[in-house]
Protein backbone atom coordinates (compact mmCIF):
# COMPACT_ATOMS: atom_id res chain seq x y z
CA UNK A 1 0.00 0.00 0.00
CA UNK A 2 1.19 3.57 -0.30
CA UNK A 3 1.15 4.36 3.67
CA UNK A 4 3.84 1.12 3.60
CA UNK A 5 5.67 2.37 1.25
CA UNK A 6 6.01 5.90 2.52
CA UNK A 7 6.82 3.99 5.86
CA UNK A 8 9.61 2.21 4.48
CA UNK A 9 11.05 5.63 2.27
CA UNK A 10 11.31 7.52 6.13
CA UNK A 11 12.59 4.48 7.66
CA UNK A 12 14.90 4.01 5.16
CA UNK A 13 15.97 7.97 5.06
CA UNK A 14 16.43 7.63 8.82
CA UNK A 15 18.75 5.16 8.10
CA UNK A 16 20.61 7.17 5.57
CA UNK A 17 21.00 10.17 7.80
CA UNK A 18 22.74 7.42 10.21
CA UNK A 19 24.95 6.27 7.84
CA UNK A 20 25.97 9.92 7.10
CA UNK A 21 24.65 8.97 3.02
CA UNK A 22 23.31 12.56 3.06
CA UNK A 23 22.74 12.66 -0.81
CA UNK A 24 20.47 9.69 -0.65
CA UNK A 25 17.57 11.38 0.90
CA UNK A 26 16.70 14.13 -1.77
CA UNK A 27 15.81 11.03 -4.47
CA UNK A 28 14.23 9.06 -1.86
CA UNK A 29 11.85 11.49 -0.36
CA UNK A 30 10.61 12.37 -4.27
CA UNK A 31 8.80 8.94 -3.81
CA UNK A 32 6.87 9.85 -0.80
CA UNK A 33 5.94 13.47 -1.48
CA UNK A 34 3.83 13.64 -4.29
CA UNK A 35 1.79 10.76 -1.81
CA UNK A 36 1.32 12.94 0.45
CA UNK A 37 0.31 15.94 -1.61
CA UNK A 38 -2.31 13.89 -3.26
CA UNK A 39 -3.45 12.97 0.51
CA UNK A 40 -2.87 16.42 1.24
CA UNK A 41 -1.17 15.16 4.21
CA UNK A 42 0.12 18.40 4.86
CA UNK A 43 1.91 17.43 8.21
CA UNK A 44 3.83 15.17 6.78
CA UNK A 45 4.85 17.33 3.88
CA UNK A 46 6.22 19.71 6.90
CA UNK A 47 8.48 16.97 8.31
CA UNK A 48 9.74 15.29 5.01
CA UNK A 49 10.94 19.08 3.99
CA UNK A 50 12.40 19.63 7.18
CA UNK A 51 14.06 16.49 6.88
CA UNK A 52 15.40 17.68 3.57
CA UNK A 53 16.52 20.78 5.01
CA UNK A 54 18.28 19.37 8.10
CA UNK A 55 19.82 16.40 5.58
CA UNK A 56 20.95 19.21 2.54
CA UNK A 57 22.31 21.27 5.56
CA UNK A 58 24.57 18.05 6.59
CA UNK A 59 25.77 17.49 3.38
CA UNK A 60 26.91 20.78 3.15
CA UNK A 61 28.49 20.89 6.17
CA UNK A 62 30.27 18.03 5.40
CA UNK A 63 31.56 19.02 1.70
CA UNK A 64 32.78 22.44 2.79
CA UNK A 65 34.64 21.60 5.91
CA UNK A 66 35.97 18.26 3.21
CA UNK A 67 35.41 15.59 6.33
CA UNK A 68 33.42 11.89 6.20
CA UNK A 69 33.17 9.71 8.35
CA UNK A 70 32.73 6.89 5.92
CA UNK A 71 33.99 3.00 6.27
CA UNK A 72 36.49 2.51 3.24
Amino acid sequence: TRQALVLKVEETMKVLVQAERYECCGPLARVAIPIYEKESNHKALMSIYADLNQTYSRANECQLSGKRHLAS
